[in-house]
């Protein structure tokens, strides 16, 4: 029917179910529909703590702060670990945390390192998001300086991301690693905002990796590879193909980086579009995690 929207501005982010009937309802995309009950329930519980004063400030400076206390005491310190935990199910696999990473050599270590024989992973995990505000403008010079604060630096110089990447590979691994030994490094930044699965992203920001590497004294046994970014959420969706060993993350890693160099037309294709290609190649698309079996 032309006249349902004639004067309004569809927006399916924002209203991503469409009422066909009054017992009729269809999802118009699933990513929008389970976004929305997310944030819409951390919402709901910002508005109460903040009409209760248990939390002072308005919804939306409560929400703000919901929002970053989910990521620092669940996403980044069980959900990343629970999640990566199934991915690497090599028993090859030295397996550092953060926080032991931390407690053995001091700050400024990654979130995670995972070693296999020569190849050394290093996991920066990044649970941002970017405003409806920038995503909606339509402004590439807007949102790419978002995207350069979240996980480039701040605005002060505080290394974020790649930077924090660059600056372990730089001053933090000749720590774990023997120093007579050759090692290929592989960067991987692992996300939850699903903005950053669009086509090149990963392109302009492994760009900007190399940048920042190019001033840098990186150890002659290091073999730097392109940074990958990783959808913390396909890893979830496709955790049971790894614990099943249909897919190895190592593996997968390589045959996307030869991927990406073999076509000029794959250098901007995001590792997420690759997994879900093999993933579904294997019968894996929608199947249970093993962690909900676990859990």
């Amino acid at each position: 029917n032309d006249s349902y929207w004639e004067g309004s501005d569809p927006n399916i982010q924002e209203y991503p179910v469409f009422k066909v009937d009054s017992s009729t309802y269809c999802i118009l995309y699933i990513k929008f529909f389970t976004d929305k009950l997310f944030h819409s329930m951390i919402f709901d519980m910002a508005s109460i703590l903040s009409k209760k004063q248990q939390i002072k400030g308005t919804p939306g400076q409560v929400y703000v702060q919901l929002k970053q206390m989910i990521g620092q005491r669940f996403t980044e310190k069980y959900l990343f670990y629970l999640i990566m935990k199934g991915i690497l199910t090599d028993k090859r696999y030295q397996i550092w945390t953060g926080e032991q990473l931390k407690q053995s050599y001091g700050d400024g270590m990654p979130d995670m390192i995972a070693i296999k024989a020569q190849r050394v992973f290093v996991f920066e995990f990044k649970d941002v998001q970017l405003s409806a505000k920038v995503k909606e403008s339509g402004d590439f010079d807007t949102i790419i300086s978002k995207i350069n604060l979240e996980l480039v630096q701040t605005e002060k110089g505080k290394p974020k991301g790649v930077t924090q990447i660059a600056n372990v590979i730089e001053k933090r691994l000749e720590k774990l690693l023997p120093s007579n030994e050759k090692f290929k490094i592989y960067p991987v930044l692992v996300y939850t905002e699903s903005s950053f699965d669009l086509e090149g992203i990963n392109y302009y920001l492994n760009n900007k990796f190399r940048e920042i590497l190019s001033s840098r004294n990186i150890d002659d046994n290091f073999c730097i590879k392109d940074l990958v970014l990783v959808n913390l959420e396909t890893l979830f969706m496709f955790d049971r193909a790894f614990r099943d060993h249909k897919l190895k993350f190592d593996v997968l890693i390589n045959d996307f980086l030869s991927y990406k160099t073999n076509k000029i037309e794959h250098g901007s294709v995001p590792f997420n579009k690759f997994l879900f290609q093999r993933g579904k190649a294997k019968g894996y698309f929608y199947k249970s995690s093993g962690i909900v079996r676990e859990t």
